[in-house]
Order: structure tokens, then sequence, then C-alpha cells
């Protein structure tokens, strides 16, 4: 019910009362008959429509039908089956709800005009994910009920709450550095031509100790007169490690422009092209709770790499560059990791670091890196803040791939191609003017 409506039915109720009042005295102080009768017949309406809704209520069970998940900015229908289990019909039964990832999160759902005695009926509302990723309660859930006048109502829990899980938006990439050599076709990739074990005949070769006797190829054997083995083809996905920023004191700006934000849709958006590519995925990240994905592929994959990325928070203690340097220790020859780098002056040295160990090991380090002086500083004095040019010139020297990021790019337009140097400036006439 809205204020508007509460506001009118509570001065018909005031009204009624006072009439019902005014009645029953005039009647049993002047002994005026019609009049105690009329007031009499009159508080027994006014006590049989106080009485209707909380006796209706008792018989009414209501189930809400949720999605476990939405992603940011879309829309949730949100379904009530509302049973009147007792004899009494409901006229126009309401269900109020909480919705809280929207900018309004009060909702209504209203069966209409009426719900017989022992039947059931739907009711339904649509809810929108206003960009608030995370884990939200929707609910509890009230059902409201109004006598026949419109004069009294009365409300009941009929609904606990349940959580809604809003992932991040996935904004999809163009094609992104390889983590390896190789690619898996079904995932959408091109296979290489590696040794190994497979289904695909990559040729044949000399036998070599070890090698099983099902391998030999007999007719090339007889042929050359020498054990002769089928090399068969081996199709390998290698891994992508995205590495998140989960320390307090490196966050920056607020909203959907905090650096936190921005790195998690950039997770996601990687996450979501590398699966695509046929690549593996791994999250890292250490916060309150920390962020441990393990290496997979597959559409399951991505599903769970959203989830983790809808529960992150700058809760963490440990910056970047100590998390980054235990993980690029696991990492493997044909690896690639990526860091959302969003405190430059602090994490670059241990970013450089990371760079020469990763390339050590055989694998390959792409940085994003977020502009310090596009994001304000949320935590700790004021200082001057590092060039976004500058480390990237530095990591693109150690063998790092780096991309600036700024807030509110694109993120197709920010991983489009990484860092190759400042552009050089072409004067012309008319600059000269």
């Amino acid at each position: 019910m809205s204020d508007l409506a509460e506001r009118g039915a509570a001065a018909w109720r005031w009204s009624a009362l006072l009439a019902c009042g005014l009645a029953l005295g005039w009647g049993a102080a002047w002994g005026v008959l019609p009049a105690l009768a009329w007031g009499l017949g009159l508080a027994a309406a006014l006590l049989a429509c106080w009485l209707y809704p909380r006796l209706a209520l008792r018989a009414l069970r209501v189930a809400r039908d949720l999605p476990p998940g939405a992603c940011e900015d879309d829309a949730v229908a949100v379904r009530f089956t509302v049973t009147n289990a007792g004899a009494l019909p409901l006229l126009a039964p309401e269900v109020e709800d909480a919705f809280a990832p929207d900018k309004v999160p009060h909702r209504r759902a209203t069966v209409w005009p009426r719900l017989p005695a022992w039947a059931a009926a739907e009711a339904a509302y649509v809810g929108h994910c206003h960009g608030r990723r995370g884990v939200h309660a929707i609910g509890p859930a009230r059902a409201r009920l109004t006598c026949p006048l419109g004069l009294f109502s009365a409300a009941r829990e009929v609904a606990p709450a349940r959580a809604l899980v809003v992932y991040p938006a996935v904004e999809a990439l163009g094609p992104l550095p390889e983590s390896g050599a190789t690619r898996v076709p079904a995932l959408g990739g091109a296979a290489s031509r590696a040794a190994g074990d497979g289904g695909l005949a990559l040729g044949v070769r000399d036998h070599r100790p070890g090698d099983p006797l099902r391998r030999v190829h007999w007719p090339t054997t007889a042929r050359r007169g020498r054990l002769t083995v089928v090399e068969h083809e081996r199709q390998v996905a290698r891994g992508v490690v995205v590495v998140l920023d989960l320390a307090r004191a490196s966050l920056r700006g607020l909203g959907r422009h905090a650096t936190l934000e921005v790195a998690v849709h950039l997770a996601a958006a990687v996450a979501a092209r590398t699966l695509l590519q046929g690549d593996r995925v791994a999250l890292h990240g250490l916060g309150r709770e920390a962020l441990e994905l393990p290496l997979a592929g597959g559409r399951a994959q991505l599903d769970r790499a959203l989830d983790a990325l809808a529960r992150v928070r700058p809760d963490g203690e440990v910056p970047l560059g100590e998390v980054a340097r235990a993980r690029v220790a696991r990492l493997l020859p044909g690896q690639l990791a990526w860091l959302v780098v969003a405190d430059l002056a602090g994490d670059l040295p241990a970013c450089l670091d990371v760079a020469a160990a990763a390339r050590a090991r055989g694998a390959r380090l792409a940085c994003a890196l977020l502009d310090p002086r596009a994001f304000p500083r949320l935590f700790g004095a004021p200082q001057e803040e590092a060039s976004v040019d500058a480390a990237a010139a530095a990591l693109t020297a150690e063998g790092a791939l780096a991309y600036p990021v700024r807030p509110g790019q694109a993120l197709t337009d920010a991983l489009a191609a990484p860092w190759a140097g400042r552009r050089a400036l072409r004067l012309t006439r008319e600059m000269l003017a």
C-alpha cells in the first residue's frame, strides 16, 4: 500500500471510529435507540473489517522463484506463487519484497482483483541490477491484505530472504596474447603440431627405448628394415593466471570507477576471452579471504570465475607485488600471468622482479597499468604519482606486455595492443601558424 493510500485509509478509519463513538454515546446517554443500534452495527462492521485481513493471512502461502545469479545491468524477473489455503476469498493480496541491487529496492507484486478460496495464482515484479556486483539479499517478502472497505490492513512475513549473486558484466575483447603456442580446436582455437599422445598421426620416427610396441608402424618397419613408431599429435591448453590486487591500501577511485572494479571487470573479460581461445584460466588474490581458482577450462570455469569475482573485496593487507612474487614461482613454461597494477609507485619494483622471474621460467607477464593520476587516492597522504609511460617502458624492457588503462575507457580499446612507446608528435604548418 502506498503512503498516499495509507494516509487516506487512516483518515477514513478515524472518521468511522469517531462516528461510531458519537452514535454509541448519543444512543446510550439520551436513550436514542436508532442511534445506539446504528452505532453497534457500525462497531460490528469495523470489527469484522479489522479481523478479516488477520484471519485471512493465516491461510496465505507464498513461494518465491528467483534465479541464483545475474549479471550487472540485467533485469531479473522475480515470481511468487500465492496460494489461498483458507475458505475466505482474498481481495488483491499484495507481496512486498526488497530487491537490494536496484536503485529503488522496494518492490510489490499483486494478485488482482482477488484470489478465491482454495486457489493459487502467480504474481511477479522485475528488478534491475544497476552495476552492483556482489552477493545481495532479496527479501524477506511480506504479504499484505486489506479489508474490503480499505480501512484496515495486516501484514506478515511469508518468505525468508534469499541470496542473489550479481556477477560482473563481461566485455567482449579481441584476441589476447597467447599463453603458449598451442590451442584446443574444440574450444575455438587452432591446434599446434606437438608430439605426444593424441588421436591424430603427426608422422613416423625411429623406435626409442621405452616406446610401446602398440605404436610400431609395421609396414614402414618392414620397408626400412628397422623398428619405426607412429608419432601422434598432442593438443595442449596452456594456462593464463590473473592476479588481482585486493590490498586495502592500494584502492583508488569510487563506485564503478574504483580500481578494484576496473580490475574485476578486466579479469572477467580476460578470463572469458582466454577460455574462448582454448586456454585454461586461474584466478589468484589475497584479501581477508584468499582468492584461489585453480587452472581449468571450459564454460564451467567461466561460471566459477565470475562467481569468485563477484565476491572479492578490497580488504587485504599484502601488496600486489608480494602476492605476484609468490604466484610466479609456480608458473610453468609457456604460461602467461596477468597483473592489474593500481599502485604504480609501490608495486612497480616488485612487478619488474616478477617480469624477470617469469621470463627466466619461460613464462610471460602482461600488466594492466591503471593510471594513478586518473584514480583519486583514498588512503594515505597525497604524493607524486608515477608515470604510466615510464612504468610501461620499464616493464617492456623486462619482456613484459604493458597495457595502460584509464577510467571510463573501454577494455576493448585498452587491451587492443600492448604499449609500444609514446607516439611521436608530428608538427604541421597549421600547428606552427
